[in-house]
């Protein structure tokens, strides 16, 4: 026994020991000269030795090839000395790492004798062994030693955790729900179009393999194609497919790419339906924020193609931040076509502005239909300025969105139409909607822009029907007495809760020749105005209308003879007919009924308004034509009269036959509280002697 003791203790002099748990080197950039690099755990063969070089940009990992690419120095218990064949670059990172055999190849039998130099290099080795294993250890994620010894380790089965998501159940346990993140486990490898010679080549290859295709380069369509839905196309940015003349080039996959140019060439991007949430201008070319003749001319191309290949899919366009300039001149429009949508980012951060190039233009509207009628069109979120587009003659050139034409060209029925939290800074006309049925415009602003003549306004006209217009804010109409800042020729239609502002000599509200109108709970102020005509609320051969909730400012200083809070009929008959509960304030008249044409009307009920300082009269009926109540019951009942401008609370015509009331059918003007130092009512040929019992 003792014999045997000094063996060992002798083994333990005259062999090596692992005196160092390092098993790798930390990541050592290259720098282009230095080939040798040293490391200084122990290894018994140069075959144990593991080099791995990393490009530091991409992060990829390569192992290097023992003679090949370097070589490494005589096994030793101190470390050695890794020398490459070629410095690695300034780019690269070389980590050295030992890698021993699971193996042991000592054979002990029985009885037989121990060799101490075998003894010693088995225990050598496993001790390696142990280090390896714990170094990988140490970079695997672990549940720490203070968890409940119910924890598990476990993962479900293969077939249980098969496209799905790695998740912890309510125990902490590792478990799996839902499906994996789009693609994540279905990818089987990616390709860079770079390795081939065009996408009709990468697609032939890669058949229906589901994978990923970098577009790294301009990589180009020499032929009709489709991209197969199983091949997703991620466009780096300077990556992009050039599409020949005459060709098509129809996407059925998924696009991964920013804000930047993906497709180019005279060819055609085409989309299958569905494919991606949204088209992004950018793809084709539009560009935001370069205002220069050349870029707009660019830009309005590749707008035309965005609405082909976004209405052919049923695809919205989702603008980015910032200001889009497309041209604009004769000719050069945009062709609105079915199931198309427009969204910014808010009216306040995306806005397209056309540029006017080459002089100014002569074409009625900016985007419009082709005059066969359009339908399913939204624009949502975006202003649109037309500020530097030169307007002619007619404010109707240079018109924003323009759906169908006027007068006996009225094209086919359009139908489904929203505006919605946009904004138009308008030189000529913001909008003119014609012959359509379900309008809606909503949270939407037309104003002109400072030091601009110009004609904001929302038209929706000939023969429209199920208009809603709502919460929108129209001020600051600079030009043209003709035309009204809301002008709507439509049916069945709310205006409800907009603010219009500062008109010259316009009117705020005009409403003609359709019924079962709602006009309520708006803000009409025109107090600033420059011009003392201006008027609040027309309407004029309607039946079925309803008047309710309105404020309306007019002039601070009235003088006439015109200035209307509320005019009805003055061209074509009204009947059944409501002005409730508004608030009229410094008109020359506050509610006239008539004007110069013989009209016919019935069944108005006109109640518990307040009127309050007007400049002439409180209420006029007719001037110089005549009047005919006929057919129906007609009163003015519980309204208020304040102030001591006006000359006259009812101003009556004097001229016989003027006002006709058909066989004394209850009209009635009773019940309203007037000021007293006013004439209740001038005028004296009252038709059929209507009841007069005021309460004064």
């Amino acid at each position: 026994m003792k014999h045997l003791t000094i063996l060992i203790l002798l083994a333990g002099i005259c062999f090596g020991t692992v005196s160092t748990t390092t098993v790798k080197t930390s990541p050592t950039v290259g720098n282009g000269s230095t080939v040798a690099f040293v490391f200084s755990f122990s290894y018994t063969a140069t075959s144990e030795i593991v080099v791995t070089s990393r490009v530091t940009a991409t992060g990829l990992d390569t192992v290097q090839t023992e003679t090949t690419h370097y070589s490494v120095s005589a096994a030793s218990d101190t470390g050695g000395t890794v020398t490459f064949v070629t410095a690695p670059a300034s780019t690269v990172t070389i980590t050295i790492s030992r890698t021993t055999p699971q193996t042991q190849s000592n054979d002990i039998d029985a009885g037989s004798s121990v060799s101490l130099t075998s003894l010693e290099v088995s225990h050598d080795k496993a001790m390696r062994l142990i280090q390896e294993l714990q170094e990988e250890n140490d970079r695997t994620p672990k549940f720490p030693i203070t968890d409940t010894a119910a924890t598990t380790g476990d993962y479900p089965s293969t077939v249980t955790r098969a496209g799905k998501s790695a998740v912890y159940d309510s125990e902490g346990n590792p478990a799996v729900t839902g499906d994996a993140p789009p693609g994540l486990s279905e990818f089987s490898f990616i390709n860079d179009s770079t390795n081939y010679a065009d996408l009709d080549t990468a697609i032939a290859d890669i058949g229906s393999t589901k994978t990923t295709l970098y577009v790294t380069g301009n990589t180009t369509v020499t032929a009709n194609l489709s991209v197969p839905s199983t091949l997703t196309l991620r466009f780096h940015r300077q990556g992009a497919l050039v599409i020949g003349a005459g060709i098509t080039a129809t996407i059925n996959s998924p696009i991964e790419a920013g804000r930047h140019q993906i497709f180019t060439g005279a060819g055609t991007a085409a989309f299958g339906a569905g494919t991606v949430d949204a088209i992004k201008p950018e793809w084709f070319g539009f560009l935001p924020e370069i205002n220069t003749d050349a870029q707009a001319i660019l830009n309005l191309d590749a707008f035309k193609k965005i609405v082909v290949a976004a209405s052919a899919a049923k695809i919205p366009i989702e603008f980015g931040t910032g200001t889009y300039y497309p041209e604009y001149g004769t000719g050069r429009i945009i062709t609105l076509l079915d199931d198309l949508a427009m969204i910014g980012q808010g009216k306040h951060v995306t806005t397209i502005k056309w540029r006017e190039v080459g002089g100014a233009g002569s074409t009625n509207g900016l985007m419009r239909d082709d005059g066969n009628g359009i339908d399913n069109l939204l624009f949502k979120d975006i202003a649109f300025d037309n500020t530097d587009v030169t307007p002619g003659a007619s404010w109707v050139i240079g018109t924003v969105i323009w759906v169908g034409v006027t007068g006996s060209g009225d094209a086919v029925e359009s139908d489904n139409i929203t505006i919605d939290n946009c904004k138009f800074i308008s030189r000529s006309r913001s909008m003119l909607i014609t012959k359509t049925d379900n309008v809606l415009i909503t949270e939407t602003d037309c104003v002109v822009a400072s030091a601009v003549t110009g004609i904001p306004g929302i038209v929706v006209m000939n023969g429209s029907t199920n208009v809603r217009i709502i919460g929108n804010r129209v001020e600051d109409q600079t030009a043209d007495a003709a035309v009204a800042c809301i002008n709507v020729q439509a049916s069945n239609m709310l205006i409800s809760d907009n603010v219009v502002g500062s008109s010259i000599d316009s009117t705020a509200i005009l409403v003609e020749g359709e019924d079962n109108i709602l006009i309520t709970s708006n803000i009409i102020d025109l107090s600033n105005a420059t011009n003392v005509n201006c008027n609040g609320i027309i309407i004029d051969g309607c039946d079925v209308v309803k008047i309710v909730g309105n404020l309306i400012i007019g002039h601070a200083s009235p003088t006439g003879p015109d200035g209307i809070g509320i005019g009805i009929g003055s061209r074509r008959n009204n009947t059944e007919l409501t002005i409730e509960n508004n608030q009229i304030i410094n008109f020359w008249t506050s509610i006239r009924i008539g004007n110069s044409t013989a009209v016919t009307f019935g069944d108005h009920y006109v109640s518990h308004n307040v009127l309050v300082d007007a400049g002439e009269n409180a209420f006029l009926l007719d001037v110089d034509g005549s009047v005919t109540y006929t057919n129906a019951e007609s009163s003015f009942l519980n309204n208020e009269v304040r102030g001591t401008n006006n000359r006259a609370h009812f101003n009556m015509p004097t001229d016989a036959g003027d006002l006709v009331i058909d066989g004394n059918v209850g009209f009635q003007i009773r019940l309203n509280t007037l000021s007293s130092d006013h004439s209740t009512i001038i005028g004296t040929n009252t038709g059929g002697a209507p009841t007069y019992r005021e309460t004064v």
